[in-house]
């Protein structure tokens, strides 16, 4: 590989971190399989592998026909196809970093405790964030009529003011960093209320903000959008953007499955059924008997994290931090008098 030259380097990068991702998601399917609790956020984390490796795929090809090498050292039949095809993978790195923050804010209905305006909040700013990225894979491919100008500007064409696509892509890059900050933040407070050691609560907080390093490449990726602008040797300007999209879309996917996967990777961070059990006193309220989903989290079950929150009663659960960081109880929940025990896990049709 010379200077003049950055395919191989490109190629290895992309599908390094794709790799990553595609690794963590198995992973979490795993853990949530293993729980017999798969849920959407599971269905939208797989989903957005898709769209990532459809990405890398593509740019993977690009290379072949130039992508990585200067515009100069192209022939004219060569730039047109790597640049056509460089905007073809465009839409698929744009889904591939949008879908992920949806899967983060439906994992946080079934982690937190049931909060309605929570919940509609960071399902609307996702929502808002994919609608966002979306407008901007519009622009891209109408900012020049007929489109074939944008890889073959001998083609004659009408076009948007010069900046205004690069002006939208920077919004779009601060908008997607603002979605990840508050998807990072959202959960700390609630899980720091949690009854749970501190250590425990800080590692949830932990592992429920990874977001933060999303928001990071976000950044980084909007600082190479002017870019975008530089059609003059495009092939090989615009492979650090093109790097720190598939980056970011692989670092929220991990980061949407951390929170599961950590107990795969951690063992001991769970303890083992019947060494020990840790209680956590509370003051019980009135008695009622009741059998709770085994496929619902501890967290969103009958409301049982009011207890947890308020101390309504005596809450003794083996397993119990090892479960809250899989984000999966798969134990049956009964109240008998002043405490919750746990019982043999039943499913339906089982």
């Amino acid at each position: 590989m010379t200077a003049k030259e950055r395919g191989t380097e490109f190629v290895i990068i992309i599908w390094s971190a794709t790799f990553a991702a595609l690794v963590a998601v198995m992973m979490r399917l795993l853990a949530r399989v293993r729980a017999r609790s798969l849920g959407w956020d599971d269905i939208f984390t797989l989903f957005s592998l898709a769209p990532l490796v459809a990405c890398t795929s593509i740019f993977t090809y690009d290379v072949r026909l130039g992508m990585g090498r200067h515009s100069a050292d192209l022939a004219a039949n060569e730039l047109r196809k790597a640049m056509k095809f460089n905007l073809v993978a465009c839409p698929f790195g744009v889904m591939a970093y949008s879908f992920p923050n949806a899967a983060i804010a439906l994992q946080m209905d079934r982690v937190l405790a049931p909060n309605y305006l929570r919940s509609i909040s960071l399902r609307l700013l996702a929502t808002t964030q994919c609608l966002v990225a979306a407008v901007s894979c519009i622009l891209l491919f109408t900012q020049c009529l007929p489109t074939e100008h944008l890889w073959n500007p001998t083609t004659p064409a009408t076009c948007l003011p010069a900046g205004v696509l690069a002006d939208y892509c920077y919004f779009v890059g601060v908008f997607s960093a603002f979605t990840d900050i508050v998807l990072a933040i959202a959960p700390i407070s609630p899980l720091l209320r949690l009854k749970l050691p501190t250590k425990t609560r800080l590692r949830l907080c932990i592992l429920m903000g990874g977001n933060l390093f999303a928001a990071v490449c976000s950044v980084i990726k909007t600082s190479k959008f002017n870019e975008m602008a530089n059609v003059q040797d495009y092939t090989y300007d615009t492979v650090d953007l093109t790097i720190w999209v598939i980056v970011e879309a692989s670092v929220i996917i991990i980061a949407a499955s951390a929170p599961s996967i950590w107990p795969l990777l951690f063992p001991s961070a769970r303890t083992k059924a019947g060494e020990h059990r840790r209680r956590f006193p509370m003051t019980p309220t009135t008695p009622f008997t009741k059998q709770f989903g085994s496929t619902r989290s501890l967290v969103s079950s009958a409301r049982i994290p009011a207890c947890i929150l308020t101390g309504n009663a005596d809450l003794e659960l083996d397993e119990l931090e090892g479960e809250v960081i899989s984000m999966a109880i798969t134990y049956d929940f009964m109240l008998e008098g002043s405490q919750i025990r746990a019982l043999p896990p039943t499913y339906p049709g089982v």
